[in-house]
């Protein structure tokens, strides 16, 4: 567990807050959804709250101004009110706060997704932080735009929140802390083949103009079975670069209008992406939850055996 970093003092520290500053701010300004909120400074998508769990989670609690100031930063130019950056700012620190607090607290968690009661916790903690983040945000938009949507406000705020961290956060913490996540050995060859048939779906399902719906839909729905195939085949490493790609294809159709997102509005194109992110990083940890059962038996059974042969070679000795 890294969430005291002893070693992070002086400059180094400076240093490393800097990076993670500049870090959560350019998210902020590259997620589609900052530009197109469903409600006042509220979006459906919020990929900056998984990063910032993964910051404090992986570095400590010392990088919460990293966090703080990064969505005070960000939020500065495209915000009237300074009253509702502040407890934007505020929301997206306490929220990261608190999950990381008591994951490392009660739960004791390992940042390694390894074990089946850590997703579990980890699941239903975020679900409790998005719920108290959700609750700062929206008290913050009602001070500053006198809005009385609260419940819609409340709804946003907390689903952007969670999918940003149920997305976002896993594969983060996976990637700077299991080294064993690199592990699996892939044959050229068959990368190769997958790659050329999973780019023609992403070019089909988000970057082709004029196709019929039903062809979009359907090259969409067909990255599904590709995704879960990689993940069994691969392992994490390969899907989760895959994972990467399909979101910069995502945005490119999203701003242009091309592929599935060229048939909806920018709401509806929002949810889809929202959607589509949710249902590939739940096949993510439903295949690390595999990786996690399968190595234990394989420990187990190796155990056995190793413990047979030292029982029947100390029986022979005593023969």
């Amino acid at each position: 567990m890294r969430i005291f970093r002893k070693d992070l003092t002086g400059v180094k520290y400076i240093i490393s807050l800097l990076i993670l500053t500049i870090m959560y701010i350019l998210l902020v300004k590259i997620n589609p959804s900052f530009g197109g909120h469903f409600n006042r400074g509220v979006t459906l998508l919020w990929p900056a709250s998984g990063l910032a769990l993964a910051i404090l989670l992986v570095f400590g609690y010392r990088m919460i101004p990293a966090i703080f100031f990064g969505a005070i930063i960000a939020s500065l130019p495209l915000r009237n009110e300074l009253l509702f950056v502040i407890f934007a700012a505020l929301s997206n620190s306490l929220e990261a706060l608190s999950i990381a607090y008591f994951l490392t607290k009660f739960v004791k968690f390992k940042n390694t997704f390894e074990d089946i009661k850590d997703v579990l916790s980890f699941v239903v903690l975020s679900i409790i932080g998005a719920f108290i983040g959700a609750i700062i945000g929206t008290l913050g938009n009602i001070v500053a735009y006198n809005t009385f949507a609260a419940g819609d406000v409340f709804m946003s705020w907390f689903l952007g929140d969670l999918l940003g961290i149920l997305i976002v956060a896993p594969p983060l913490i996976i990637l700077t802390n299991n080294r064993k996540f690199f592990e699996k050995k892939i044959k050229t060859e068959e990368v190769i083949v997958f790659s050329i048939l999973l780019f023609l779906m992403f070019f089909a399902a988000f970057l082709t103009p004029g196709f019929h719906v039903f062809l979009h839909l359907l090259a969409w729905t067909f990255l599904f079975p590709l995704f879960t195939f990689c993940l069994f085949k691969f392992g994490s490493k390969l899907t989760f670069a895959y994972i990467l790609i399909e979101y910069i294809a995502s945005l490119i159709g999203i701003t242009y209008k091309l592929g599935i997102f060229g048939h909806f509005d920018k709401d509806q194109d929002y949810i889809l992406l929202a959607f589509n992110l949710s249902l590939v990083a739940t096949f993510f940890i439903v295949n690390l939850i595999y990786e996690s059962r399968r190595k234990t038996l394989k420990a187990i059974k190796e155990s056995e055996k190793k413990y047979k042969n030292l029982f029947e070679e100390t029986m022979r000795k005593r023969l």
